[in-house]
């Protein structure tokens, strides 16, 4: 960590113990709330859900997609490389995320509840990088 980190964090800490309000503590106030937006969206979709009666709510919500392609168009979109290279640029960005968070986690000294949370980060976000690569099992000109 930085000096100017430091005692950037000594000073909101010395704030808060003489129960000063300091500009920076003001200032970024109303942004915590943002923290209830990732575990607030598994209680949305199960509203929506049991709501919509459908565990496909998403579709039930904003209907059928008149845009969908028709079988001429997903023979053409089927045999372009385009979606391909797509594919492979996310799965390089899923490895080189995980191998960096590898990389800061063993190369700094964390706390363990630091490192469970790097962990749980990469999991997540990494598990995703599992659809690309169910996806490109589905390709035959991978």
């Amino acid at each position: 960590m930085s000096k100017s980190k430091i005692i950037l964090n000594e000073h909101a800490v010395q704030a808060a113990v003489k129960g000063e309000d300091s500009n920076w503590i003001k200032s970024k106030r109303y942004w915590f709330l943002t923290s209830f937006i990732l575990p607030a969206i598994p209680l949305i979709s199960a509203f929506l859900a049991v709501t919509t009666e459908s565990g496909m709510w998403i579709d039930y919500l904003s209907g059928l997609d008149a845009a969908n392609p028709d079988e001429e168009l997903i023979e053409e979109l089927s045999t372009s490389r385009y979606y391909v290279y797509i594919m492979y640029a996310a799965t390089f960005a899923h490895w080189t995320a995980l191998v960096g968070m590898a990389y800061v986690v063993a190369s700094y000294d964390w706390s363990w509840f630091s490192i469970l949370g790097a962990g749980l980060t990469a999991g997540i976000i990494n598990g995703l990088g599992l659809v690309a690569g169910h996806e490109m099992g589905h390709k035959l000109n991978c």
